[in-house]
């Protein structure tokens, strides 16, 4: 019997390769979350960061040049796929609020729905329009009469689609029957089923918001991480964030920007949507179910701040805002470079636990003083910093290269100095401020973390794909590899000799060769050539 659990409780040949590939995850994992590589790497996303925001507002008035203007854009594959995902994504959210609600009892699940409700009603009233007005602006424009409204609003109840009265009836008796059987904690999911094809059946028009939509599918999506645990409220924001900031960043070239001066039917709507959904909050507050309106409150902000464009100037307020929902597209590539060194430094952090980590400060170093020469030359000369640059200013003679640098040496060794005080200083800082629970302070804001990782990452991906391209996307390093010489050979590879000559043939430009073809394809034909001469870079700056 002894030597039956001897054998027992011996490791078996099965049981080691699992004990290893545990030991190696677990390794890998303290590997990468190690204090001295995340703080490294956190300092150097920041300074990245910190530079493109002064670079944002270096080129604001060419952004706002290009973004401000808005233009039409036919409705596509894409514009389709979106509005049903839009769909779904409501009935998800409002299909999970319910699931969040139903264990604090009927009466939690009867408040949170009355307040779903109210916001249905809103919704769907900003969304009839009477030509290219909304109801609200109507009545703003004294077009129509507040007791005018009635009349439209009977009408769509009762003579016209969508029939309010009707979806009103079918509501009610279902409601009914759940309260009759005792079933009246599942009335959300049912909201949420009767807003989906709402929105499928009669709100088709949205199909022709792309950038709204995709938008609001991004938010949706990080909403589905949200289940448990505490909120923080800044990574809850971010995404709202980049929205306004992009309206700070256009207020000095627009009138319509300042506060005193908006568009008053945008006004009324942006503080009537801040001022209800603060007080729907406080209704959720003191009936019980705040978590659980935490974690859809930020999709009901993006779809009211998105969806009411039937007013005069909405187009711009719907771009600009939707640009700002995208602006994390400008920090894609600086999170793509620091991530790459992160996973390096994880990786020989892995191979040498105990190894220094000087390289890594020495390239975070680098990446900060490149993106510095990046922000100082996009300053001075409004072009940035890529191998264009670099092989122009290589195609000079090295006494121009010296006067073309000079003047700014002393200015940018001042700036490698103070930016490698701070770095060391800010290294120091962080290691001075950890404690010992900060693993308990991750949990606690992991959820929101996510959330905001994934809104910022989806919604920085559409606008990469679909907002118009300006000077300020895009890390120093990405660019130097993007317009390399290399990648041009590879994109475009140098013709064939064989192929040059057949060509040159072809067009009639034979007598250009030397030596020519033999036969030409075509007759010999006279060539307009214009020759344009520009100053030179260093003469200008």
């Amino acid at each position: 019997m002894a030597s039956a659990n001897n054998t027992a409780n011996q490791p078996t040949a099965t049981d080691s390769p699992r004990r290893e590939v545990a030991a190696a995850s677990h390794g890998w994992r303290a590997a990468l979350t190690s204090p001295a590589v995340m703080s490294r790497i956190g300092v150097g996303f920041g300074a990245l960061c910190l530079i493109k925001f002064i670079l944002l507002f270096s080129v604001r008035k060419e952004l706002f040049e290009l973004h401000w203007r808005v233009s039409e854009d036919l409705p596509n594959l894409v514009n389709s796929l979106a509005f049903y995902f839009f769909a779904l994504l409501v009935g998800v959210n409002l299909w999970k609020l319910g699931n969040r609600c139903m264990p604090a009892g009927p009466k939690v699940v009867r408040a949170a729905n009355a307040c779903v409700l109210f916001l249905g009603v809103l919704f769907i009233f900003f969304t009839f329009h009477v030509g290219e007005q909304n109801y609200l602006n109507a009545v703003m424009t004294e077009m129509l009469g507040w007791k005018d409204l009635r009349w439209y609003l009977i009408n769509y109840s009762v003579f016209q689609m969508p029939f309010l009265a009707v979806w009103l009836f079918v509501y009610a008796f279902i409601y009914y029957g759940l309260c009759r059987k005792d079933r009246e904690h599942f009335i959300l999911r049912v909201t949420a089923v009767f807003a989906a094809l709402y929105i499928v059946l009669f709100l088709r028009d949205f199909r022709l918001y792309r950038n709204a939509l995709l938008i609001a599918d991004s938010v949706g999506i990080a909403c589905l991480v949200l289940n448990g645990g505490r909120l923080n409220p800044f990574w809850m924001a971010l995404p709202l964030i980049g929205a306004g900031f992009l309206f700070v960043l256009f207020r000095p070239f627009q009138k319509g920007l300042h506060l005193t001066r908006m568009n008053p039917e945008f006004t009324v709507l942006l503080a009537g949507h801040v001022l209800l959904l603060t007080g729907l909050t406080l209704i959720a507050w003191r009936r019980g179910f705040l978590s659980a309106w935490w974690r859809i409150l930020p999709f009901f902000v993006t779809i009211f701040l998105l969806v009411n464009v039937n007013f005069p100037g909405a187009p711009n307020y719907e771009n600009a805002l939707a640009m700002g929902f995208m602006s994390s597209r400008y920090f894609l590539g600086e999170f793509g470079v620091m991530l790459a060194l992160w996973l390096l430094a994880g990786g020989y952090r892995k191979l040498r636990p105990h190894g220094t980590l000087w390289w890594l400060d020495v390239l975070n170093l680098m990446l900060i003083t490149l993106a510095l020469a990046d922000l100082r030359l996009t300053q001075i000369m409004h072009v940035r910093l890529d191998w264009n640059v670099i092989s122009l200013a290589a195609g000079e003679t090295t006494k121009m290269m010296w006067r073309m640098s000079r003047p700014y040496l002393p200015s940018l060794a001042l700036a490698l100095a103070v930016v490698t005080v701070f770095y060391l200083l800010s290294l120091w800082l962080i290691k001075r401020v950890q404690k010992t629970d900060s693993e308990a302070a991750a949990s606690a804001s992991g959820r929101s973390f996510a959330y905001a990782f994934i809104a910022c990452l989806l919604l920085g991906v559409w606008g990469i794909i679909y907002a118009p391209g300006d000077k300020a996307e895009g890390q120093t390093i990405t660019r130097f590899v993007a317009t390399s010489p290399f990648l041009k050979r590879a994109a475009t590879p140098v013709m064939e000799r064989a192929e040059f000559l057949q060509t040159v043939k072809d067009l009639g430009l034979a007598d250009m060769v030397v030596p020519p073809p033999s036969t030409p394809s075509r007759a010999p034909r006279d060539l307009n050539v214009i020759v344009i001469f520009q100053e030179s870079t260093y003469n200008k700056h």
